[in-house]
């Protein structure tokens, strides 16, 4: 009934059943429609070159504090866009929106770790979002 009543105003052409929309997925089943990210989630790892690192269930260490004294950030676009994409993906991954608001802070954004990880306090926080790729 949707569909008529769009093609009676608008000039459409009917793609069928959304599959992949904005780095989002769209499975249907009997049960009712399921959205994940774990194509966009795998982008992001890959985006930060951790297709490798191994898988964490802890996202954050307890009691992080972000240090003035530690090291600028080499490339703080490249750490805001990331942090940009992982704001995008926690509308699937409630899981890690507690960190990635710790990392959004202006602190976060220009310090990196000691070890010189463009991500700071190291990217052990990001290892949540590796397990999607197991």
């Amino acid at each position: 009934m949707t569909k008529e009543f769009l093609h009676s105003h608008f000039h459409l052409k009917d793609l069928g059943p959304v599959k992949y929309f904005l780095g989002m997925e769209f499975l249907t089943s009997k049960n009712g429609i399921y959205i994940t990210q774990c194509k966009y989630a795998l982008e992001i790892i890959d985006d930060a070159r951790l297709l490798d690192a191994t898988p964490n269930h802890t996202p954050m260490e307890r009691g992080l504090k972000l240090s003035d004294k530690s090291n600028l950030l080499k490339d703080p676009g490249h750490f805001r866009r990331l942090v940009g994409r992982l704001i995008y993906l926690t509308v699937s991954r409630l899981d890690i929106t507690y960190v990635v608001h710790v990392l959004s802070t202006p602190k976060a954004s220009y310090r990196s770790s000691p070890s010189g990880c463009p991500i700071p306090k190291g990217c052990a926080w990001l290892r949540p979002v590796l397990l999607l790729k197991h």
